[in-house]
């Protein structure tokens, strides 16, 4: 099974970089941008909010020879039916060796459910020694990820990563495997493979 989509896209990468603030760290963080940069980023990627009934944009960073505990992103303490289980991946800068992982768990019984009052929703966390890889992808060009299932990305480049993760609900609660429909992003296609 397949845990992403790769598509056509090109936005300005330059003109995003412009705008997001980017604070330098020792550790990888995936965090919300703040609502009013959202929307400068919206109008530069042609995306259709009146579309959504949520939306979040997170930056991704990712110092060099960094990684992310495996988790996903989808929260145990919200129905099913609206938890996200999809993102668009947009790769800013130095992501030619930044790696998307997928895992599935082979001890159950290890999976911890995390959260942090006002920060997020508890998730589910899965031990590197109680996963196993299923599939792999260099973040290197714009993709329709799987959030839903366990993942991890690291980035094994001597520069920093930083890339967007684009949630838009309702599109976000479809899954990369049966969703076929595109997010409202103008420009935005499925690379045909």
């Amino acid at each position: 099974m397949q845990h992403y989509k790769i598509v056509n896209w090109s936005p300005d990468l330059e003109k995003l970089l412009s705008v997001i603030p980017v604070h330098e760290s020792t550790k990888a963080y995936v965090k919300p941008i703040d609502i009013t940069i959202q929307r400068i980023i919206f109008k530069l990627l042609g995306i259709d909010i009146s579309k959504c009934n949520q939306y979040n944009l997170m930056l991704v960073y990712f110092p060099p020879h960094s990684q992310i505990n495996i988790h996903s992103d989808k929260p145990v303490d919200i129905p099913e039916d609206i938890r996200i289980a999809q993102a668009v991946l947009l790769p800013l800068k130095s992501c030619d060796n930044l790696v998307w992982n997928w895992y599935e768990s082979t001890d159950p019984s290890r999976i911890q459910y995390i959260g942090e009052s006002g920060s997020w929703k508890k998730v589910p966390f899965l031990p590197r020694d109680a996963s196993k890889l299923i599939d792999t992808v260099i973040c290197n060009k714009p993709f329709i990820g799987d959030i839903g299932t366990f993942h991890a990305l690291e980035n094994t480049a001597n520069e920093p990563a930083i890339a967007i993760s684009i949630r838009l609900m309702p599109w976000s609660y479809g899954t990369v495997q049966t969703c076929n429909e595109l997010p409202p992003i103008a420009n935005l296609t499925y690379l045909l493979q």
